[in-house]
């Protein structure tokens, strides 16, 4: 018998792990989980971490922050506004991959969304491919930055800024 999507989300639960993270950190691609204990000093302070787990530990998750992230410093002429508009950024959001396609990662944003009623957030992405998804959850192209790396867009769900990003 095939397994539907409301199947996947029985035995779901939603919370926050802030206070002890590491089992979602272990999920996460090794040079994700660098780059958080690289800079786990400093960001501990203004992020909170929220997965959906089952019985077998967390199944998907990401980070919220409530300031400027240090990854995303190098754009701050562009991303500042965001930040001082209230917006909270979300970082690493990681779904895995057995639970892919079946709307864990929309249901995380959803739960998020009803967690902080009427909070705006932004997020950047760098695979282009993952654009539809976002859209699919209410996000809109703010900005495209252009890195060393290659291109990267800023995200947002709330109100379309009065001026276009620098």
């Amino acid at each position: 018998m095939e397994r539907t999507h409301a199947d996947v989300l029985v035995g779901m639960h939603f919370h926050e792990i802030t206070d002890a993270p590491q089992d979602f950190f272990e999920i996460l691609p090794i040079e994700w989980q660098q780059d958080i204990t690289d800079q786990w000093l400093e960001i501990e302070s203004y992020l909170r971490v929220f997965i959906i787990e089952n019985e077998n530990g967390p199944q998907a998750g990401g980070l919220v922050f409530d300031q400027m992230p240090p990854d995303m410093r190098l754009h701050t002429h562009a991303c500042q506004q965001w930040v001082d508009k209230g917006f909270f950024y979300l970082g690493y959001i990681w779904v895995n991959e057995s639970y892919r396609s079946r709307k864990l990662g929309s249901q995380w944003i959803s739960y998020l969304r009803n967690h902080y009623p009427g909070q705006n957030f932004w997020l950047s992405i760098e695979d282009i491919e993952l654009l539809p998804f976002y859209e699919k959850n209410g996000f809109f192209v703010a900005d495209v930055l252009h890195t060393p790396a290659g291109m990267e867009w800023v995200l947002v769900d709330g109100p379309i800024p009065m001026k276009p990003c620098v």
